[in-house]
């Protein structure tokens, strides 16, 4: 059953001193809460909070405007920052890095200004599949000790850049609902 309705928009807000950012689900797929990704790293929290997804589709995109700060060489993670402040990790998969690169089609790199959908990275599925990889994606907030963070989807299929996974206020701030 579907709380908020199949078609409805639904976005992360970021409360900022000046404006409001809303983060958009940065790929395709059923949403899992962290503590079902079968990595100790992510399911006890040590990077950060978030949600993953088990993807349906191989494009990862960008889920706010903001700017590329950290792309793996090997394409299996990126890190970005939105103009509040905000520091997003998206980690494609689990034990990816040992494929070094391959799967990956890295689409843009650190420095690199973008908007919310740019394509990212592409990902084949099936090469992460075939080589006997969790697909699990984790989304994590990597300064979460300056933000609040209130997740609104623990379960269910999102679809990229139209769905919310959770609502994020500066620490201190009241949060949005």
């Amino acid at each position: 059953m579907w709380p908020f309705g199949k078609n409805k928009k639904m976005t992360f807000v970021i409360a900022t001193a000046d404006a409001q950012v809303e983060i958009w689900a940065p790929l395709s797929g059923k949403v899992l809460e962290l503590i079902q990704v079968p990595d100790p790293v992510f399911s006890n929290g040590l990077l950060g909070p978030g949600v993953a997804i088990q993807p349906s589709s191989g494009k990862i995109l960008a889920p706010f405007d903001g700017e590329v700060i950290s792309c793996f060489p090997t394409g299996h993670a990126i890190g970005l920052r939105s103009a509040g402040g905000v520091e997003c990790l998206i980690h494609c998969g689990i034990d990816t890095v040992e494929l070094q690169g391959k799967g990956f089609q890295i689409k843009v790199k650190q420095g690199d200004k973008v908007v919310r959908g740019t394509v990212l990275i592409d990902v084949d599925l099936n090469v992460l599949a075939s080589a006997g990889k969790n697909l699990a994606t984790p989304i994590i907030i990597t300064n979460s000790d300056d933000w609040h963070m209130q997740i609104e989807r623990k379960e269910g299929e999102v679809v990229a850049g139209q769905d919310v996974l959770f609502h994020v206020s500066r620490a201190g701030a009241p949060s949005q609902s």
